[in-house]
């Protein structure tokens, strides 16, 4: 069976209705209209990322990942809006924090993330290697 080729411009839009379908633009009090204003100039850039020669997901890897980030929706609401790959059980975030430690997670100034509040991620290396790693 013919593999088809990948379209990182589908595969945007399909991260775009994800994010609408976990409630992204409610929990920003955006609303739909400007929750995809604010990713839409993203999409050419998606469709410019390098793709490897496997198939996308195949080897652990993945283009680009669409990133909103904790300034549009609480990291509190997303959090349990997430699995891994594959996965059913929900993302969580650790009650046994004092308040305000969750605020100090973040990129640390090498990272040299963009001051944007949406961003693409890419050639992203999920870990898989690592589940179940003891």
């Amino acid at each position: 069976m013919a593999r088809t080729p990948f379209d990182p411009e589908a595969e945007f839009d399909r991260q775009v209705r994800t994010l609408t379908d976990l409630g992204y633009p409610a929990l920003s009090g955006l609303g739909p209209e400007r929750f995809a204003a604010l990713v839409a100039p993203l999409r050419a850039r998606a469709a410019a990322a390098p793709v490897s020669p496997c198939e996308p997901g195949a080897d652990g890897r993945v283009p680009f990942l669409l990133v909103v980030t904790r300034n549009v929706a609480p990291i509190e609401e997303t959090m349990p809006r997430t699995t891994l790959h594959g996965g059913r059980l929900p993302g969580f975030v650790d009650r046994t924090f004092e308040p305000g430690a969750l605020e100090r997670f973040v990129a640390t100034e090498e990272t040299g993330l963009p001051a944007q509040d949406a961003y693409l991620l890419l050639e992203v290396e999920r870990g898989e290697e690592f589940c179940g790693a003891v």
